[in-house]
């Protein structure tokens, strides 16, 4: 299963790689992001800045968690744990941590780039 944004209509979509089929569009949003079990992460405008936001693997569009709610800047660029548990994404400042299921963003790096797990 892959992921990916659709340019033209500013939607997030899965595409299964072995069916070869799209699926039906999953959320608003950008630079999607995927974990293994199918939990995914992206990027949505909010309250005037770009937020980081996550969907459970069962696909639930109504279970979108807004991980960045007080955000005053842009944050982009996520990218999830294979386990699904931790969210990376990139802050003006630097990389900043939180878990999937939400609570507070914890900077880890000063260095601006771009946030990956292996």
């Amino acid at each position: 299963m892959t992921v990916y944004a659709n340019k033209d209509d500013g939607q997030v979509y899965f595409h299964d790689v072995v069916s070869r089929t799209n699926g039906g569009a999953v959320a608003e949003g950008s630079q999607p992001a995927l974990a293994d079990e199918g939990a995914l992460v992206f990027v949505r405008s909010a309250k005037g800045h770009s937020h980081v936001f996550a969907s459970p693997a069962d696909e639930n569009a109504d279970q979108q968690i807004d991980l960045t709610p007080d955000a005053t800047v842009d944050y982009t660029e996520p990218a999830i744990s294979h386990d699904g548990r931790t969210v990376a994404f990139r802050g003006p400042d630097g990389i900043y941590t939180v878990p999937f299921t939400g609570g507070k963003p914890e900077k880890v790096t000063d260095t601006v780039g771009l946030p990956a797990y292996r």
